[in-house]
């Protein structure tokens, strides 16, 4: 006969699971364990390579930068794609507490697209986002750069978005996203008559906000593609610019 938790926990002084975690703590705990070790969802854990922040980032070649992108979208499941978010996150969290400090050396970019999701205002709070936001608040330290865009301001966390040294801000229309934008400037001491000129503001224009760089805001306009870039690559065409 098996023995108990509660026997193993008395003989070696162990803490017992009672005075932890409430019972139904621990069955909900359960259950999602149960609903990642079985059917389709156990091969988003279980396949694959695993994800080593070293691999990533060593080049495929001399004196070339790799640059990896992580593709969401053939992840069905939104609850797949929050705990596979918050599984790179935590690799590269972890990834930087193993290596030495290094402020003035850029290690690596870590750059998020349309964060809304994963870094909504409070109470809410997925499963990444309390990583993401120690990767935001303690990367510079380790030479790791953040970047993070969204176009739905007003659906972001805005205590981890004034966590940003450099802004930039396009075009808000949005009563609720202009007021927004001026809460994260006033938060930052920047210039609020910049919100007046953001609903003016055209396709590719944008205003840089970043204090160690400039006093005022600094208008930017994005260069056009220099050439078109075509439908998406098909898996043969992958193969072909990826292979050595």
């Amino acid at each position: 006969q098996e023995p108990e938790w509660l026997d193993v926990s008395s003989k070696h002084g162990l803490p017992d699971f009672e005075d932890m975690l409430p019972r139904s703590t621990r069955e909900e705990l359960g259950r999602r364990v149960a609903s990642y070790s079985s059917g389709v969802n156990q091969l988003l854990f279980s396949n694959g390579v695993p994800v080593d922040i070293d691999t990533l980032i060593e080049p495929a070649s001399k004196g070339r930068v790799p640059i990896n992108v992580v593709y969401l979208n053939t992840i069905q499941s939104e609850a797949q794609k929050h705990y596979f978010v918050q599984e790179i996150a935590r690799t590269l969290y972890d990834w930087m507490l193993d290596h030495e400090s290094s402020p003035d050396k850029m290690n690596l970019l870590f750059f998020m697209d349309e964060v809304a999701p994963y870094l909504p205002p409070a109470p809410r709070n997925p499963p990444a986002k309390d990583l993401i936001k120690l990767i935001f608040k303690q990367a510079r330290k380790y030479g790791v750069s953040a970047v993070l865009a969204t176009q739905n301001v007003s659906d972001v966390d805005y205590k981890i978005l004034a966590q940003a040294n450099t802004i930039f801000i396009g075009r808000f229309t949005q009563p609720q996203d202009i007021d927004k934008v001026k809460h994260l400037l006033k938060e930052g001491g920047s210039d609020l008559e910049l919100v007046k000129e953001l609903p003016q503001l055209g396709p590719g224009q944008f205003q840089m906000v970043s204090p160690d760089v400039s006093d005022t805001p600094i208008p930017l306009q994005c260069r056009w593609l220099y050439t078109d870039h075509g439908a998406p690559f098909t898996e043969e065409q992958v193969s072909q610019h990826t292979s050595g």
